[in-house]
């Protein structure tokens, strides 16, 4: 871009960047600039802050924050909510699956067989406890989503394509996951009958019976029927 613009450079070989170019690129007092030749020309380059490590893993813990605080304050908090947090790594060790320490192994161990089924490559799937405190997940987002089932998976990937494929055996899972929890579960008590169960669910013994593969009548405290 031509400014127009014309400065002398002094009797030290210094030159003054003009107010307006400084304004528009930002460049403030003190900041660095890069000065390099492209064919006959000097050109000026506001430099750009190279992150410590440090700083690098604050600015990403900030942002977990925030995509963090931004589920909980559209969704709420809630057993009812399932979230997936989706990362991708280059390990060439296979994708993981970490779960919450407050949720069972069932969504995750679906998922797995999931990617098994369609030959995609899996490494494990695992809980990771913070080490300072190992009552709480490691991860924010699994500590802070509370009551939420939480999944985080870290795709081991070299091509898009291997995402899709991935994504696709992510949904079958977990469309298969959310039909299993539809179904009604009961857990027998004390004085408990086939005929009060039905009852109690405005349904028939007969129904009781078939869905639970039952051949008698006979029940024993604590077994789960299902109830449709």
């Amino acid at each position: 871009m031509n400014t127009g613009m014309v400065r002398k450079i002094d009797e030290l070989g210094r030159l003054v960047i003009p107010k307006e170019i400084r304004n528009s690129l930002h460049i403030k007092n003190g900041e660095d600039v890069s000065i390099f030749i492209k064919e006959d020309m000097i050109v000026l380059k506001k430099s750009e802050k190279m992150l410590s490590i440090n700083d690098a893993i604050q600015k990403l813990i900030d942002s977990l924050k925030k995509i963090t605080n931004d589920i909980n304050n559209k969704y709420g908090k809630s057993t009812e909510n399932i979230i997936l947090f989706n990362e991708l790594i280059n390990t060439n060790q296979g994708t993981e699956i970490i779960y919450a320490l407050r949720n069972t192994n069932q969504l995750a161990n679906k998922i797995n067989n999931e990617f098994e089924k369609n030959n995609l490559q899996m490494n494990k799937f695992y809980q990771q406890r913070l080490p300072g405190d190992t009552s709480k997940d490691y991860y924010y987002i699994t500590r802070e989503t509370n009551p939420s089932e939480t999944i985080i998976i870290n795709y081991d990937l070299d091509e898009y394509q291997d995402f899709i494929n991935y994504a696709n055996s992510v949904a079958l899972a977990l469309i298969d996951y959310l039909n299993t929890k539809k179904e009604k579960t009961y857990t027998v008590v004390k004085g408990d009958s086939l005929y009060s169960i039905a009852k109690k669910f405005n349904t028939t013994v007969n129904n009781l019976k078939n869905i639970n593969n039952l051949s008698t009548n006979l029940l024993s405290i604590g077994q789960i029927l299902k109830i449709k």
